[in-house]
């Protein structure tokens, strides 16, 4: 009885309170402990667990370090935004903390673009943005989301430095050659007069060949995957995973300067070869004419065989001792190219495990003037 007494007096009353809240702040400071070692999807994963759990998205302390982890470029731009390390984090991690204007060749793998910037007219894409730094990637400031391209002769040269030197916030700029790329976290003003403007739409990444990325993770080992957006081509740096066979099966087209080369026989016993040259007919110069490779008097059948020569090369994986082989494979619309050693000589393949690349890979179908995605046919 005393001791039920003892738990409903008022100073064990105040004391339960206090006593709960510092054991909760003890349990969220471990968990932020533990966040600390955690990739931003687990940690977002985490703070989804349970209602205790999402009391630590309140916690600066924590986005603090995850920014000055992750972002840690960014770190300095809080002091000039005055805003939570939270909301920063966020929005990098959303839209990508690095621009990345070179469009030549973008990289897809290991390392993923996040957002891009489009030409809403022209659709051409105009930037990507990476979460992490490399080459040529410029750095992105939280909550920047508009973008366009602008005459750079439309600033001054003491503006110009202004903008790129970031003491004209929310606006700023990055030179690209002879353009210049205005960014803000506001709604970027045109310029008065005949001047080039090109506002971007930011959309999510992709290269419209989802599928056939999937596609060769399933066949290829693979060190490095990117995108040549003007050629549309899909390169990587790998090897063929063992078991599997890239093969072609081309036919070359034969050339004859007389009628006899091509197998026309004249004389008496038809066994003495023509010394006719090979009819220059218009008809003659398309390999389906029957008249090709003959002359007029011996005209050769539509399905004869001897004008083609047959060839048959394969590719399989290579190893040089107990090491793998790395070669470089470009993927066109129903060819795989793959140059080899370093070698500048490629070499074109039309099938893998001896199925047409050209009925795997579905290509792109130009439909009321669109492209198609890039579909795929697997079993």
């Amino acid at each position: 009885m005393k001791n039920e007494l003892a738990l409903q007096s008022p100073e064990r009353k105040s004391e339960t309170p206090l006593f709960g809240e510092l054991r909760y702040q003890r349990m969220d400071f471990c968990w932020e402990l533990v966040c600390y070692r955690l990739s931003a999807q687990d940690v977002s994963n985490v703070l989804r667990t349970c209602r205790q759990r999402r009391r630590l998205a309140n916690r600066n302390s924590l986005w603090f370090y995850l920014l000055r982890r992750d972002f840690p470029e960014h770190v300095v731009l809080l002091q000039s935004y005055g805003e939570h390390s939270r909301e920063c984090y966020q929005d990098l991690y959303q839209f990508g903390g690095y621009y990345f204007l070179k469009q030549n060749e973008i990289s897809i793998y290991p390392d993923r673009p996040v957002c891009m910037y489009v030409d809403p007219l022209k659709k051409i894409r105009k930037a990507v943005t990476y979460r992490t730094p490399g080459a040529n990637r410029l750095i992105r400031y939280p909550h920047e989301d508009r973008f366009a391209w602008e005459d750079s002769h439309r600033y001054t040269k003491v503006e110009r430095k202004k903008l790129s030197e970031g003491k004209c916030l929310p606006l700023r700029a990055m030179s690209f050659g002879l353009d210049l790329i205005i960014v803000s976290r506001t709604d970027i003003p045109p310029p008065t007069g005949m001047h080039l403007f090109v506002p971007a739409t930011r959309i999510p990444f992709s290269t419209g060949r989802d599928e056939l990325e999937k596609w060769i993770f399933m066949y290829f080992h693979i060190s490095q995957l990117s995108w040549l957006p003007r050629e549309d081509y899909i390169r990587l740096e790998g090897c063929l995973r063992e078991g599997h066979e890239l093969s072609s099966h081309e036919t070359e087209l034969l050339v004859f300067v007389t009628c006899g080369e091509g197998g026309g026989m004249t004389g008496p016993h038809k066994n003495i070869p023509c010394k006719s040259s090979v009819s220059k007919s218009g008809t003659a110069k398309h390999k389906n004419s029957p008249y090709y490779g003959r002359c007029k008097n011996h005209p050769r059948e539509a399905n004869d065989p001897s004008i083609w020569r047959h060839k048959h090369k394969t590719f399989k994986t290579e190893r040089v001792g107990g090491t793998i082989f790395v070669s470089t494979f470009v993927f066109n619309k129903e060819t795989v190219c793959v140059f080899s050693s370093g070698v500048s000589v490629s070499k074109k393949y039309t099938h893998l495990d001896g199925e047409s690349l050209a009925e795997l890979l579905k290509g792109w179908t130009e439909r009321n003037g669109k492209l198609e995605k890039y579909r795929l046919v697997t079993k």
